[in-house]
């Protein structure tokens, strides 16, 4: 495959933008989808642990892609306290629809993003408009399945539904195999996501290892048993599918004039 160069807006090129894209991707876009996409690119932006990935502010102008390590959405609330409502992985989209004000999107652990422009010459890209609203359903029904967890499963049945989920969603881009990936959430970021104190996840996940379901350690998970786990989380492949196909995106930008040079770009960002 060629390599394709996108030019940041101070005219550096970046090298390997569709190659970072791809992989990031997996199975979800072809190789000339990939290169449109990598088309649209204004900077791929490193981003540190505990940092904003995006906000607000220039959710009208740009889309940020996660390409490599991991990202959450969290709610915050009045208290102090806050509900993680999301976990994003290398491939997804940040913000679709853009971020409230209370709610955050920060990466946890090194990141990097990928800007795109949402629009060009002041028209949405058309491909991109035509699945948003496919990736929107996508996200809501795994917010309505998060919904179900926190309502209806157990402890222990939500640490197992929440792991199930995580190594199926890595398994499209392949970054889970043998029953192993890595993670890079805390226990707090975890117990903030399942509705759970840390001394309940490390409780649960302590059980899950004795009774030879799967072992944490490390910034790691491995799956000894995958029917075991399954069975504990009540998982259905056929509903996971169905959270993670729609997310595919397809990028072919729209026909009729050439790409603006874009007119800003983000350098590093850390904690805000």
């Amino acid at each position: 495959m060629p390599i394709l160069v996108a030019i940041d807006a101070g005219t550096k090129p970046i090298p390997y933008a569709a190659d970072a894209i791809r992989l990031a991707l997996g199975d979800r876009a072809t190789v000339e989808e990939c290169q449109a996409l990598a088309g649209t690119l204004v900077d791929i932006v490193p981003v540190r642990n505990a940092a904003l990935v995006c906000g607000p502010s220039d959710a009208d102008v740009h889309l940020h892609l996660l390409i490599e390590g991991w990202a959450y959405r969290a709610q915050g609330l009045l208290d102090g306290a806050r509900q993680i409502t999301d976990v994003l992985v290398p491939g997804d989209i940040c913000d679709w629809v853009p971020p409230a004000s209370n709610e955050e999107i920060r990466a946890s652990g090194p990141a990097r993003v990928a800007v795109l422009r949402r629009m060009v010459e002041g028209h949405d890209l058309q491909a991109l408009s035509a699945r948003r609203e496919r990736a929107i359903i996508g996200d809501i029904r795994r917010l309505r399945t998060q919904a179900t967890s926190l309502g209806r499963r157990d402890a222990r049945g939500r640490v197992a539904y929440g792991l199930a989920d995580l190594h199926h969603r890595l398994e499209r881009v392949g970054l889970a195999r043998g029953g192993a990936f890595a993670c890079p959430l805390t226990q707090e970021q975890l117990g903030d996501l399942l509705g759970l104190t840390s001394v309940h996840i490390n409780r649960v996940v302590q059980g899950l290892r004795r009774d030879g379901v799967l072992i944490i350690g490390k910034r790691q998970v491995t799956i000894l048993d995958r029917d075991r786990l399954h069975a504990i989380a009540g998982w259905r492949t056929d509903e996971a599918d169905r959270t993670v196909t729609d997310r595919r995106l397809p990028i072919r930008p729209q026909q009729g004039g050439p790409m603006p040079s874009p007119s800003a770009t983000t350098n590093s960002r850390g904690p805000s």
